[in-house]
């Protein structure tokens, strides 16, 4: 039988079906996604979807990075989109929109958890990716940026989730 330790989504521009065979694989599901009126509608039909009921573990994590045509870029200035993220997750109305549960506690929705942080741009990285001879990782070399950080703290999230199942 096959297992996939982490299924990661990313709901922009919007989620192909055929990718629910991998659904029946996972038990961790890791949704990204901007905050924006598609990636949100996308996000929640996704979540809200039957084949993905049984999958024991859903996070979202948001990011204000977009990858179009072999660049990387801000989607909003970095200040407005922790503003809006604040707003977000202080309130249980898009939680909820998202999520399709009626209550909220916290950073969980029903049986969706919303990471604490979102992934914000990082011109450090957008250079990093354009450097054509690069032979290391970009967390290695740049251990204090804002997306290493969130890095770490997303896998300590991931790595948590599995120790309790052993």
């Amino acid at each position: 039988s096959y297992q996939i330790d982490v299924c990661i989504i990313d709901t922009h521009p919007g989620f192909e079906q055929i990718n629910n065979v991998w659904f029946a694989f996972t038990s961790f599901l890791l949704v990204v996604s901007r905050l924006n009126d598609l990636d949100i509608r996308n996000m929640s039909q996704l979540l809200q979807d039957i084949n993905i009921e049984d999958i024991e573990k859903k996070l979202v994590i948001f990011n204000n990075v977009q990858y179009r045509d072999d660049q990387v870029l801000k989607d909003i200035k970095n200040e407005e989109m922790l503003s809006k993220f604040n707003e977000y997750i202080r309130g249980d109305g898009i939680k909820k929109e998202i999520s399709g549960s009626l209550s909220c506690n916290g950073y969980y929705c029903g049986k969706v958890e919303f990471f604490p942080n979102p992934i914000l741009y990082s011109k450090e990285l957008a250079i990093y990716q354009k450097e054509g001879d690069r032979k290391s990782i970009f967390c290695d070399n740049y251990p204090g940026d804002e997306f290493t950080i969130r890095m770490h703290d997303l896998s300590l999230k991931i790595a948590e989730f599995f120790k309790k199942r052993l």
